[in-house]
């Protein structure tokens, strides 16, 4: 018997379960499929990342997006890619999608933007995806997306300040990832507002460090926050990750990892390495949270939230249950300190003599800042649309480097002309002057009830016994202080309050979060 020999209902049955890269492929063996495949059923969900990732695939998947297609998904060989086609827009405007998500491309701001996506949208996902002109990209965008929960921006270089600001307007967002948004810096942020109905930040291995956790300790809606910091823990989770890989484990689907991705931006030998002997560098304070961070979570009080039964399809939470059985009724004599990530690693992330009274009071590690752009000075301060990319090697590099600019709010938004004074509410400052402290505390005793229930403060080397002790009283139910310089006995008297507090460290429980491929 042959399969074509079967009914249009059991054929249907059978090619349902085939994702939209293979319904293409089968659509090209034979008229009686390529009829059957226009059927509305197999276009509820359009997921077409798998490769080839050719042209008239993507034409194809598109040119099925219908008035009962609920989730598109694409993505590209590199982020380098630019597949989305010139009348993408057209395609959605009578549709009611939910989910897109545009992952590992290129797409131009200039040609698409946010403010003509469907209103209907709830969840979008940019992972990793290269976005030129961002600003432009995102303007206007707060009506069109007032419906969105779900925005995920992990390893997404050119997000800045304004395009963190703006979305702070969007009235429903509840979840948001900027995991490895290396150009996010805390003093680019600084005053921000809204996020008021945020529950969940993902911000691991990002720039952004205390102000951010401070100003995050005001939302009494969060009840998630996750910092892990870059220096300290990346590297050597990295290193881990490709070992397990090198010994049978399978990688992540659709990770989009690559071994460019990634720069030990804090070494001036590997600094040297990738831009030449000849660069110029200068040593720039990195993302960091310490005990002055969680001196705000002091007087806080715990406050049982409202149930929210919103689970996001795009979002993975980092951390899942416990499989490595230890847990807080069992604390494991353990002489592991800091300098272990320093000899896995093979050199430190953080100076031995530190001069900077303000790098020795904060803990704070420093990375190697480029004064040019794409390894190429032909480049020197050519917008960002006029820099010669040509592959991943060359984004990695322009994604590593800046404009040379001595005015640090050059260094992230270095693409735009952007007026600080009319997207601030106050002059520019770098670090915590007098008074500052003093406006952070007020603000939070105008409403100190806090919902907060998993935090992860991971590699912080400025969290200490005081952090804890200014934490016991939020009720979490995970904490993870791994790579910190909590002691024993600290985290003792923290169980003791919190006796349901699941605690990863290293002489508790050692499950690690999940890393993106």
């Amino acid at each position: 018997m042959n399969i074509l020999d079967l009914n249009d209902y059991s054929l249907l049955g059978i090619i349902e379960y085939l994702n939209s890269t293979e319904l293409w492929q089968l659509s090209r063996t034979c008229k009686k499929f390529h009829n059957l495949i226009k059927h509305k059923k197999l276009w509820w969900i359009i997921d077409a990342r798998d490769s080839p990732h050719d042209l008239n695939k993507i034409t194809f998947c598109f040119k099925n997006i219908i008035d009962v297609t609920k989730e598109i998904r694409f993505c590209s060989e590199s982020r380098c890619g630019e597949i989305i086609p010139n009348d993408f827009i057209g395609y959605l405007k009578y549709t009611n999608l939910v989910i897109i998500a545009l992952e590992n491309q290129k797409i131009s701001g200039n040609k698409i933007q946010l403010s003509e996506f469907p209103q209907s949208l709830i969840e979008l996902s940019l992972r990793k995806t290269y976005v030129t002109h961002p600003s432009t990209f995102i303007e206007n965008s707060s009506v069109q997306m007032k419906n969105l929960k779900v925005f995920i921006l992990d390893e997404c270089f050119w997000v800045n300040g304004k395009f963190i600001y703006i979305l702070g307007t969007y009235s429903a967002l509840e979840i948001l990832s900027l995991y490895k948004c290396k150009k996010l810096f805390d003093f680019d942020i600084r005053y921000l507002t809204d996020f008021n109905k945020l529950r969940i930040i993902d911000c691991r291995f990002s720039g952004l460090g205390n102000e951010f956790f401070k100003y995050m300790t005001q939302k009494t809606q969060l009840q998630e926050m996750y910092f892990e910091n870059y220096l300290t823990m990346y590297f050597p989770t990295k290193i881990e990750r490709e070992k397990e890989l090198n010994s049978g484990s399978q990688p992540k689907k659709y990770s989009y990892y690559s071994k460019v991705d990634d720069i030990a931006l804090w070494d001036k030998n590997v600094v040297n390495q990738h831009f030449g002997e000849d660069c110029d560098t200068r040593k720039r304070a990195y993302g960091h949270v310490n005990y002055c961070g969680t001196t705000l979570y002091s007087e806080a009080q715990a406050i049982e939230g409202n149930d929210n039964n919103f689970k996001s399809i795009l979002y993975e939470p980092p951390y899942d249950k416990c499989t490595c059985g230890l847990n807080s009724e069992t604390i494991r004599i353990n002489t592991a300190k800091t300098e272990y990530l320093k000899r896995d690693i093979g050199h430190d992330r953080f100076p031995r003599e530190v001069n900077d009274p303000f790098e020795l009071r904060e803990c704070t590690g420093y990375i190697y800042e480029l004064s040019f752009r794409a390894n190429d000075p032909r480049n020197f301060r050519k917008h960002e649309s006029e820099i010669c990319i040509r592959n991943d090697l060359d984004l990695s590099i322009f994604e590593h480097t800046t404009d040379g600019s001595d005015d640090p709010r050059n260094f992230i938004i270095h693409h735009q002309d952007i007026d600080f004074n009319e997207i601030y509410p106050q002059t520019y400052r770098r670090f915590t002057m007098p008074g500052e402290r003093r406006k952070y505390e007020e603000l939070f005793k105008k409403s100190n009830l806090v919902n907060i229930q998993k935090l992860s403060l991971r590699g912080f080397i400025g969290i200490n016994d005081m952090s804890l002790k200014d934490m016991e009283n939020l009720g979490l139910s995970l904490l993870d202080v791994t790579g910190t310089v909590v002691s024993k006995e600290g985290i003792e008297q923290f169980l003791r309050l919190n006796p349901d507090c699941r605690i990863i460290h290293e002489i508790m429980c050692t499950c690690k979060p999940k890393i993106h491929f």
